[in-house]
C-alpha cells in the first residue's frame, strides 16, 4: 500500500514538472495542489502508522537483547563459579554481544536517510527550476478580445540571432489570424507569448489596450481558449482534465462541449466514460482522442481569445472536419482565433496571415473584406498583402 502511494505521489511530481505550462494556462495548481495535498495525507497516515510498527519492532529487539543479556549474564555465571570463565572475560561477552548488531543497524538507518535526503534535493531543484509566477495584477472588467502586438522581439537565450523582431498587428475582435512558417521559426513560441507564459524580448503585447504583462496570470488564462501543439495531461480522470481551467462548469455544458469537440462517441462507448483514468500523461489514448480531450478542455473556459496550435495536425479527415466545424461556430459566437497552422482551407479564411518564413521581419498579409480597400495591418517593416474574401472554413 505505501509504495502504491509512493508511485501515485511520485507520479504526480513529474506530471508537475513535465506539464509545468499545462498547470500554469489552464489554472490547474490549485486543484493539482488540493490533490497533492489529499494523497501527501494519505501518504503520512500511512508512513505514521509503519513507524508505530518500527517503534514496536524496535521496542521488541530491545527485549530479546535484554533477555540475551539475562542468558549470557546466566550462563557467565555458572562458568564463572565453576572456573571456567573469570567474572570480567564474563562482563566483556555481555557487553560485546548487547553491542555487536547496533552499528549496523545504525549504518542501515542512516543509509535510509541518506538516500530518502537525495531524493528530496533532486525534487527540490527540478521544483526550483520552475518559472515563479506572480499572484499580483489587474483584470479588466469585460474582454471583447483585442489584441495588439507592438514591435515584438522573441530571442531564445544565447541566440545570436532572434526568432522574428518588429512583428506589429492589431487585431480586432472576432478576426481570425493564421500563423505559419518552417519548423523552429517560433509559431509556437508567438503563441505561448500570447498566453503570457513567455515575456516578448522586447515590445508590448495588449489585450484591450492593457500591457499583458500588467493583468492578473489567472486572469488573463480565463479569457483564453488554449489548445498547444502537445497536449499535456494530468494525472487524474477525463472529466477532472477537461474541466482543469473550470471546475465550476456545469453538465449541461460541458455536454455541449464534448459534442463539439467531436467526443461524444469514445465517451459513450467507453465503459468508464468521462471517470476514465489517464495515466502517463495521456499516453496510452490514440492521438485523435487526446486532441480532443484538449480542444474540449480549451473550450471549457469559454474565453474571448482562441489560441490553437496546430489543430489538425496528424488528424483524419473526420478530425480536420471537427476541427473545421468547431472553427466556424467559433468565428460566429466572434471569438478572435490567432491559429498555428499550414491546413489550405484555414489559411484561406483568415483575416490576417503571419508568415515567419522571412526572417527577422515576418511578413504579414490581409485580405479585404466585404470589398473593403487594402488595409496597412502592420508597423515597421512588416510587408502587407492582401488575400481571399470572407468565407467559412470547408
Amino acid at each position: 500500500m505505501l509504495q502504491s502511494y509512493g508511485v501515485d505521489s511520485n507520479g504526480m511530481l513529474i506530471d508537475a514538472v513535465d506539464s509545468a505550462d499545462t498547470l500554469r494556462v489552464f489554472n490547474g495548481t490549485k486543484k493539482f495542489s488540493d490533490k497533492w495535498n489529499e494523497k501527501q495525507a494519505q501518504l503520512q497516515a500511512l508512513k505514521d502508522k509503519l513507524s508505530f510498527r518500527q517503534a514496536n519492532t524496535a521496542a521488541r529487539l530491545q527485549g530479546v537483547t535484554a533477555l540475551m543479556s539475562v542468558a549470557v549474564i546466566s550462563v557467565g555465571a555458572i562458568q564463572a563459579v565453576e572456573g571456567l570463565l573469570s567474572v570480567g572475560a564474563m562482563i566483556g561477552v555481555n557487553i560485546l554481544a548487547s553491542r555487536t548488531l547496533a552499528p549496523i543497524i545504525k549504518v542501515i538507518q542512516l543509509s535510509l536517510v541518506f538516500t530518502k535526503a537525495k531524493k528530496a534535493k533532486d525534487r527540490a531543484l527540478e521544483f526550483a527550476k520552475l518559472p515563479v509566477e506572480s499572484n499580483t495584477g489587474s483584470a479588466l472588467s469585460k474582454y471583447s478580445g483585442r489584441m495588439e502586438l507592438n514591435d515584438i522581439m522573441s530571442i531564445y537565450p544565447g541566440a545570436t540571432t532572434p526568432l522574428f523582431e518588429s512583428l506589429s498587428l492589431k487585431i480586432n475582435s472576432g478576426m481570425t489570424t493564421v500563423v505559419t512558417g518552417p519548423n523552429g521559426s517560433g509559431k509556437t513560441t508567438l503563441i505561448r507569448l500570447l498566453t503570457g507564459i513567455l515575456d516578448p524580448a522586447r515590445g508590448q503585447i495588449f489585450a484591450d489596450g492593457m500591457d499583458l504583462r500588467q493583468l492578473s496570470d489567472e486572469w488573463w488564462r480565463k479569457q483564453i481558449s488554449y489548445l498547444p501543439q502537445e497536449p499535456n495531461f494530468i494525472r487524474g480522470s477525463i472529466r477532472e482534465n477537461i474541466l482543469m481551467p473550470n471546475p465550476e462548469l456545469d453538465e449541461q455544458n460541458l455536454n455541449g462541449i464534448i459534442k463539439l469537440a467531436g467526443l461524444r462517441a469514445y465517451i459513450e462507448t467507453n465503459s468508464d466514460g468521462l471517470e476514465q483514468m489517464m495515466d502517463q500523461a495521456g499516453s496510452a489514448l490514440a492521438l485523435g482522442i487526446r486532441r480532443r480531450i484538449a480542444i474540449a478542455r480549451a473550450l471549457t473556459t469559454q474565453g474571448q481569445l482562441v489560441l490553437f496550435d496546430e489543430p489538425t495536425a496528424g488528424l483524419d479527415a473526420e478530425g480536420c472536419n471537427t476541427i473545421y466545424n468547431l472553427l466556424n461556430v467559433l468565428k460566429k459566437l466572434k471569438k478572435t482565433i490567432v491559429i498555428v497552422s499550414h491546413d489550405p482551407a484555414i489559411i484561406k479564411a483568415a483575416n490576417f496571415h503571419i508568415d515567419l518564413t522571412a526572417k527577422p521581419i515576418p511578413t504579414i498579409r490581409t485580405r479585404t473584406i466585404k470589398d473593403e480597400a487594402k488595409k496597412d495591418t502592420g508597423e515597421g517593416s512588416n510587408k502587407n498583402k492582401v488575400i481571399g474574401k470572407d468565407e467559412n472554413i470547408h
